[in-house]
């Protein structure tokens, strides 16, 4: 999500009307209006995302839940 501020983060829940988000990678949550932030684009997405370490293999998040679900 993008918040109206043009700051990135994850959303984590609704508490009393306001969204709460978290930066991406982790760190402190901050609170918006409902309403206040926008989902990322693609291309921010990719952009923002953390990526692995050099040598580190990337995590599958659908292969992930694959095989959670068998």
């Amino acid at each position: 999500m993008i918040d109206n501020q043009g700051r990135a983060g994850e959303y984590q829940a609704t508490v009393g009307g306001k969204w709460l988000l978290r930066p991406i990678g982790g760190g402190r949550e901050w609170e918006v209006d409902r309403g206040a932030a926008r989902p990322a684009t693609p291309e921010e997405e990719r952009r923002l995302r953390p990526r692995p370490a050099s040598g580190e293999p990337e995590y599958d998040f659908l292969e992930a839940i694959r095989v959670e679900r068998r």
